[in-house]
């Protein structure tokens, strides 16, 4: 309440800075509009926020302390506008800013820059920090390693800042030693580190309720209300748990509840927690919470002047209730004032706001089960909150045993079909750029030019049935195929593209790409000769030496792009003929070889790089794609080195994410090159080959960070792109139709950011594959037929099951 209505200050270690000020590899993750601000607070795990310019001039008023009116008076003066409509309009960023510890009230130690005690790699008592998740004035909260190598989570005091703090952390200990741990964490371990108390419990996987709702508001599909009354039924059979061991959380809001990706709750920070039976040594908390849920009696009992009431059943039961009514509607039971007097006449009097009055549909029998739980007097609310949960159950049974209708299949938007069609208009022999040729180099290679627009046109061609573009297909890989032999077709130093960092044989970036394309081609136009042809040029072609191992530079590559040949090859003698076999046999041992003689992962100092692009998880993935294909026998240590590359994966949200470079612990990404959709073809393929359910496991929570993470690059290698064909290769493995909608929402956004979103180095490439729109639209017309979808050069197309 305090912060709402007190004097509102910027803590010193916030900053505003012009999103454009930014560095250009910041600026490709947000979403930004010209004057917009970024603001963010140093060290804290809330991420950088976007803003108006508008409402960064508004914030800026808190540079000094300032109540919330004499701001908005002042900023309206400021700018002649009228206060009343800039408090309507700024209110809600306002409560963001506070929410996240952006603006704090002006009296408090937060106001004070804060500074990390501990780093990744750090040691309390046996655990290992691997990253801070957030700090305030009086504890700090890490994800920690244990010495068996689980997750914990590590509160632990800040320096000097007293007993209560130890005391306060003793009661959450002894109050989450009372559960069973079902929908709480459980306690790890108690002490004190250089005389700092500490509490160390089960790390709690997912995202805060009010994400996981705003996922479910979106779907707009007839089994979608089910699924959001099936979350509020679980929220509240947690609450009823907790109550049924006597304890009272007391601090209800969406981020002390975390939903997992297999919709389990768990509910954190019992600092605020009453458990009436609780040794008196082990005094009750005073009364906190956020103000929004508090309840009418609290609300009286505030107006009268009269001491705070404690947490009650009864009343938690009514913040409950607002709560649901918050993750059902994403807006509040009542248009609260930001008067104190007002705001608590209109909890304790104002009836709740219809969901029609809010400007949504009416959903009458959900409505009334809220009204219920939303009495002012609480002998009128359910008799506890499981009764409140069975009537949430039974509007869930009601609704699933009327449902007759099929959730209609997703469709891309306009926007998505629109950049689709332009591709294939300008790539069309009339088009510009088949006239006009690519703008730079390189011109010929898979990633960058000629041969990666003939293989989404041949992609295209397959997936619509169309001898029209398998033409055009192969007009554009004999384009790419004239080049061999000329740098510009394949390098180009001025963007980092030279031989000696893409070497002479990687598929994506070399001739060795142009003839597997050939191949395809051929296969998909029934030319067998010409396809031998074309495998016998990629043999020639990557029968080079070459120092690395990865995916995109090195020689695993060859692996990938020969698994890609080999699934095609109609005759299986065409590639022992050729020496496809041979090659790549050849290859994958030289590879292992010299991974052998490496330590553990975690220590092996000579390949620090995990991701699929570079590292680890690629030449894993090349390893397991070939044999598969070609029945070759699996390195002996290949089951070794993935649960060392599994090991290394660390919670977030409802997934996990591995870290780019061991060294660099505190880079992380989504994307396909470096990140966790990389990863999700990995494990899947992991999974299929050897049936470990850890595998499949590690390919789910890889998915959930793909689709949780908010980075807005839109191409194939490192965005929402690759991030896409991730979650639909998912799908295609689960059938769960989901994440086919995720896929496509990602693909929408795909096809705006891949224009707004370009980083320096996708400037002038925009009819490349992996960093252009051409990556894009091959995702979009895969969406066409998404059980046949493949990430291009990449992932299996199918043509075994096909022959």
């Amino acid at each position: 309440m305090a912060q709402i209505i007190d004097p509102l200050v910027l803590p010193t270690d916030v900053q505003l800075v012009p999103v454009v000020d930014l560095a250009e590899s910041v600026r490709e993750h947000l979403e930004w509009e010209e004057g917009d601000v970024a603001i963010a607070r140093l060290r804290s795990r809330t991420p950088s926020k976007v803003i108006s310019a508008g409402t960064a001039a508004l914030v800026e008023q808190f540079r000094s302390p300032k109540k919330m009116v004499e701001a908005i008076i002042r900023y309206s003066l400021a700018n002649g506008t009228d206060p009343h409509e800039t408090l309507q309009d700024a209110f809600p960023i306002l409560q963001q800013l506070i929410n996240a510890g952006l603006l704090v009230p002006a009296d408090s130690t937060a106001a004070e820059q804060v500074e990390l005690t501990l780093h990744a790699g750090d040691q309390v008592d046996g655990f290992t920090v691997v990253r801070p998740i957030h700090v305030l004035e009086d504890v700090e909260l890490y994800q920690v390693r244990t010495k068996d190598n689980t997750t914990a989570a590590l509160k632990i005091a800040r320096p000097e800042v007293g007993p209560s703090i130890a005391h306060m952390l003793a009661r959450e200990a002894a109050i989450l030693r009372l559960l069973d741990g079902t929908f709480s964490p459980a306690v790890v371990a108690t002490g004190e580190y250089q005389e700092r108390t500490y509490l160390a419990m089960d790390w709690c996987e997912g995202v805060s309720a009010d994400m996981a709702a705003a996922e479910l508001r979106q779907e707009v599909t007839p089994h979608s209300r089910l699924v959001q009354l099936n979350l509020c039924e679980s929220i509240l059979n947690a609450y009823a748990d907790l109550h049924a061991h006597g304890v009272i959380h007391g601090d209800i809001h969406p981020n002390n509840i975390l939903i997992g990706g297999d919709g389990r709750v768990r509910l954190i920070d019992f600092g605020l927690a009453r458990v009436p039976d609780l040794a008196s040594d082990l005094k009750e908390p005073y009364r906190g919470g956020v103000a929004f849920f508090y309840e009418p009696e609290y609300a009286e009992a505030a107006r009268a002047g009269k001491p705070p009431l404690p947490a009650s059943l009864a009343g938690e039961q009514y913040g409950l209730a607002v709560l649901l009514y918050h993750l059902l509607t994403g807006l509040y039971y009542l248009d609260f004032s930001l008067e104190q007097d007002e705001m608590l006449r209109q909890i304790a009097e104002d009836a709740p706001l219809s969901f029609v009055r809010q400007g949504l549909e009416a959903w009458p029998t959900v409505e009334q089960v809220l009204a219920c739980a939303l009495s002012k007097d609480p002998a009128d609310r359910y008799a506890d909150v499981a009764a409140f949960a069975d009537a949430f159950k039974a509007v869930a049974n009601s609704l699933k045993n009327g449902a007759t209708t099929t959730d209609e299949p997703p469709q891309v938007d306009s926007t998505a079909e629109v950049l689709l069609v332009d591709v294939l208009v300008r790539v069309a022999l009339n088009g510009s750029v088949f006239i006009n040729g690519l703008p730079k180099p390189p011109t010929a290679s898979i990633n960058m030019g000629a041969a990666g627009i003939a293989y989404v046109v041949y992609r295209a061609a397959c997936i619509r049935g169309d001898s029209t573009l398998l033409a055009l297909a192969d007009v554009w890989a004999t384009r790419a195929a004239r080049s061999v032999g000329d740098d510009a077709g394949f390098y180009n130093p001025d963007v980092e593209l030279g031989p000696e960092t893409v070497g002479r044989i990687s598929p994506y970036h070399t001739p060795t790409g142009v003839f597997i394309t050939q191949a395809l081609i051929a296969q998909a136009r029934g030319d067998r000769m010409a396809q031998e042809v074309a495998a016998h040029q990629f043999v020639a072609a990557a029968d080079q030496p070459c120092e690395g191992l990865d995916i995109t530079l090195g020689k695993s590559g060859i692996l990938v792009a020969g698994a890609l040949l080999c699934e095609a090859l109609s005759d299986r003698d065409v590639a022992e003929r050729v020496g496809v076999f041979a090659l790549g046999n050849s290859i994958m041992a030289s590879v292992w070889e010299i991974l052998d003689s490496y330590a553990p992962i975690r220590e092996a100092c000579e390949l620090t790089n995990l991701g699929i692009a570079h590292g680890w998880g690629g030449i894993l993935y090349a390893t397991l794609r070939w044999c598969s294909v070609t029945g070759a026998t699996l390195p002996v240590h290949t089951q070794e080195r993935l649960h060392e590359l599994g090991a290394l994966a660390e919670p977030i949200g409802r997934g996990v994410c591995w870290p780019w470079q061991l060294d660099q612990s505190n880079l992380y990404m989504p994307g396909w090159c470096n990140g966790s959709a990389g990863y999700v073809f990995l494990w899947v393929l992991a999974h299929q080959l050897m049936g470990d359910s850890a595998y499949r496991g590690l390919a789910e929570k890889a998915v959930w960070n793909c689709w949780e993470d908010a980075s807005q690059i839109g191409s194939l290698c490192c965005g929402l792109t690759g991030r896409a064909y991730a979650l639909l290769h998912w799908y295609k493995y689960t059938s769960e139709d989901v994440w086919l909608r995720r896929a496509v929402a990602l693909a929408n956004q795909a096809a705006v950011n891949i224009r707004t979103f370009q980083s320096e180095d996708e400037k002038g490439f925009e009819n490349s594959l992996y960093k252009g729109e051409v990556g894009v639209a091959a995702l979009i017309v895969d969406l066409e037929n998404p059980k046949s979808a493949a990430l291009p050069f990449f992932e299996s197309e199918g043509w075994a099951a096909r022959s």
